[in-house]
């Protein structure tokens, strides 16, 4: 917090490697929306990654809501099974984000 106890605001990149499930990457932004604090989420499953942008939100209950919310969809011989995403903040910066010169600040 600042001298005037205002939240700072802040990015929080959250390495999602080995998400598959476009339906639980979805699920996963739309609860981290819904976090106190929390300003925007945008994020990309092919990069496995998820960028929240939020004011003095509590990066472990970011990383709570993920691991609640986002699976692998993996196999097991034959059936298609859930198994855990092991989520983890980051500094990796996101590839299309540095690849459009509007969004490079994000």
């Amino acid at each position: 917090m600042t001298g005037t106890d205002e939240p700072t605001a802040a990015t929080t990149r959250i390495d999602v490697s080995g998400a598959n499930c476009a339906w639980c990457f979805n699920e996963a932004m739309e609860r981290l929306r819904a976090a106190p604090a929390v300003a925007e989420v945008r994020g990309s499953i092919a990069e496995h990654l998820l960028i929240v942008d939020h004011e003095g939100a509590d990066e472990a209950q970011l990383l709570e809501i993920v691991r609640r919310n986002l699976h692998v969809d993996a196999r097991s011989a034959s059936e298609h099974v859930q198994a855990a995403v092991e989520p983890n903040v980051t500094d990796v910066p996101c590839p299309h984000c540095e690849a459009r010169p509007d969004r490079a600040d994000r």
